[in-house]
């Protein structure tokens, strides 16, 4: 038998967050063309694939410290967590490009903060949008 107090102080935040596993992110990766199809059926898998803008841009859900393990499978030229750089967009297609910006900008958008971000229109010290006009508004009377 342990005498009282030789297991230390257990701090329960400490010993919920060391267990939690990383939260998922979209990370984005650019297939090899060659062999798009077959890695995207390793990437498929492995883990969960969000989005393809085929043939070489596939989008999954992971942590950010699996990147470099998915770096590593045959067929995947580059994975990126946050933004794509010039270089690598150098190698893309015009429409996979685009898509490439288009998923950074909602990396950098993420972590925006607004006033009244995730409230109710009506919530307290907020307005709801205007009405589109030409339509009558919900109070009106109809019919005059």
């Amino acid at each position: 038998m342990r005498p009282a107090g030789s297991w230390g102080t257990l701090n329960p935040k400490k010993e919920l967050t060391r267990n939690m596993p990383e939260p998922e992110r979209e990370l984005l990766v650019i297939l090899d063309k060659e062999r798009a199809e077959a890695t995207l059926h390793l990437l498929r898998v492995r883990s969960v694939v969000a989005q393809t803008a085929p043939p070489r841009i596939v989008l999954i859900r992971a942590p950010a410290s699996q990147a470099k393990e998915m770096e590593s499978l045959p067929g995947v030229e580059a994975v990126f967590t946050d933004t794509v750089p010039p270089r690598a967009l150098e190698t893309l297609s015009e429409s996979e490009i685009l898509f490439a910006l288009a998923w950074g900008e909602r990396q950098r958008m993420s972590t925006k903060q607004r006033p009244g971000e995730g409230l109710a229109w009506d919530a307290a010290g907020f307005h709801p949008p205007d009405a589109p006009r030409g339509k009558p508004d919900s109070n009106d009377s109809i019919g005059g």
